[in-house]
């Protein structure tokens, strides 16, 4: 009875402290990512240059800062060297974006020497991220996600994220592309921050 009680009077203790806190905030006093629009977190906390390639007819929101560019403007991607973080999109579920082996070898190449990710979502290019050399994309994977800017420069071809985005966010894709959106804004925010941390580790 009267570990039952103390038992009791712990749990409360623990809930009380639990319901003092401010989940909205981080140890740093920043507003937690979760309680912010993850387009805004990406152009005022981590300064990304978003390039979309294809956005398979999907509308992104207007807070979302980015350039957009078409498979026939790849030679003139130029980086934004003003910029502390760079990626690509590629949003081609619907396998609506025009890809070949030589323009995605332009891409990699162009991430690899820029130090930009490629966040590609989708099905139909994923064999030829694999024959333009990059070696961890597997046939039945549903995105690629090619990740330079936070790992070594000499490991080129190897710098994929695996599982970043998988069946479930297909899942919840096909649902609502509200969510989807929601998604993927927040992994290019993850993608970001692990960029931001390996440019601090590496310094």
């Amino acid at each position: 009875m009267r570990k039952a009680y103390l038992f009791c009077i712990v749990l409360l203790a623990a809930v009380l402290c639990a319901c003092g806190k401010k989940p909205a905030n981080s140890d740093n006093g920043e507003v937690a990512p979760e309680k912010r629009d993850f387009a805004v977190l990406l152009s005022e906390e981590y300064d990304a240059d978003i390039v979309l390639l294809n956005a398979d007819g999907h509308e992104f929101r207007e807070t979302l800062e980015r350039r957009e560019i078409t498979v026939d403007a790849i030679d003139t991607l130029r980086a934004d060297k003003a910029k502390s973080y760079g990626c690509i999109l590629i949003l081609d579920r619907k396998g609506t974006c025009p890809l070949t082996v030589e323009i995605v070898k332009k891409l990699v190449r162009f991430a690899d020497e820029n130090r930009y990710d490629i966040q590609y979502i989708g099905r139909a290019g994923v064999s030829l991220f694999r024959e333009a050399g990059v070696r961890d994309a597997e046939e039945n994977d549903v995105a690629v996600t090619y990740a330079p800017a936070s790992t070594d420069p000499e490991q080129s071809g190897s710098n994929v994220i695996l599982g970043l985005w998988n069946e479930g966010n297909e899942e919840l894709a096909i649902q609502s592309e509200e969510a989807m959106e929601e998604e993927i804004l927040s992994d290019l925010c993850y993608l970001a921050k692990i960029a931001r941390d390996f440019r601090k580790s590496v310094k």
